[in-house]
């Protein structure tokens, strides 16, 4: 398959979002949430991107609507860097995920699309500090691994090219 930026997650990091959904966001318990995996490095700034939200829109709704099992679609896509993701303790895919579902925004009282998106009331949630209290650096540590995968890969794909370079051409006679 081509170089594909979007992966679909193991049924089993679907049932980790769902059970972090369950334990702490009942006005999402029936939101349709597709996670994906980011399978290509994202930076903001000076800081790599672990996982972000995004409201679901009329195209993605109408394209999604089958594999949701519902006449509307999925109403967010939760996209995780799969490379910090499948390299994190369990902990901290619980903290990653619960981040994001804190952007999740949900009004039942307007008469149009019940689900929105927020933005951090601080460098955060107020409601994530509490809870990571006895680790309030754990996006720093989550990051660091990361960066160092990515640097990893990089000085691998290098030393390939670098390899195939100074090898000797093979001539068919």
């Amino acid at each position: 398959m081509a170089d594909v930026r979007f992966e679909d997650v193991e049924s089993t990091v679907e049932a980790e979002v769902a059970l972090v959904v369950s334990e702490g966001f009942p006005d999402l318990i029936n939101a349709k949430i597709k996670v994906l995996y980011d399978t290509k490095k994202r930076v903001t700034g000076d800081k790599i991107v672990l996982g972000r939200m995004m409201k679901s829109n009329d195209l993605l709704r109408h394209m999604t609507y089958e594999e949701s099992k519902s006449d509307e679609g999925f109403d967010y896509f939760l996209f995780l860097d799969k490379m910090a993701y499948r390299n994190i303790d369990p902990a901290d895919r619980v903290r990653l995920v619960r981040h994001e579902l804190q952007h999740c925004d949900v009004d039942f009282e307007t008469e149009k699309n019940p689900y929105g998106l927020r933005t951090h009331e601080i460098e955060d949630f107020y409601e994530e500090v509490a809870k990571n209290a006895t680790e309030p650096e754990w996006r720093d540590r989550v990051a660091l691994v990361a960066e160092s995968l990515y640097d990893e890969e990089a000085e691998r794909e290098k030393d390939s090219k670098k390899a195939k370079r100074n090898s000797p051409a093979e001539f068919a006679e």
